[in-house]
């Protein structure tokens, strides 16, 4: 997603990258509420982990980083989505932004969710706010101006 949105990728392996995430978001396979899963859930092994060994301080599947959502990376799949699928980039926009505003009393935007959204971590988390603004910024100046 990174090398998506600062432009490294070479445009024809970009265009297949792009596809390739819009594939995985509208299978469901690395987004929930606009926070992104960093390895897509058909990639996890049988027992449900992320990881080939989790970290020492073990977590359970779908949780931290053995397969947690996080808000970091969601201003890049916007911008990601944005260059094949315009429409699927404000899906995902929107979604981020009504689990925001439905737990912001609790602290919304989080640094992680799991899948169900029952359990998150890192409250009122600055750049799971500032970087899906800074990925909507760029596709309103870049998309639409």
């Amino acid at each position: 997603l990174y090398a998506i949105y600062i432009g490294i990728l070479p445009p024809e392996l970009e265009k297949i990258a792009v596809k390739t995430i819009a594939k995985a978001y509208r299978d469901g396979h690395i987004s929930v509420h606009g926070y992104v899963r960093m390895i897509r859930t058909i990639d996890d092994d049988k027992l449900g982990q992320s990881w080939e060994a989790p970290q020492s301080y073990s977590t359970k599947p779908d949780n931290y980083q053995n397969g947690g959502y996080w808000a970091t990376a969601s201003g890049w799949l916007f911008y990601a989505l944005a260059k094949v699928d315009v429409a699927l980039a404000c899906e995902s926009m929107c979604e981020f932004v009504k689990h925001t505003k439905k737990y912001e009393t609790e602290g919304s935007p989080f640094e992680y969710i799991n899948k169900a959204s029952t359990y998150w971590e890192g409250k009122l988390y600055g750049t799971s706010a500032a970087l899906p603004y800074a990925g909507v910024r760029r596709i309103i100046n870049e998309i639409f101006d």
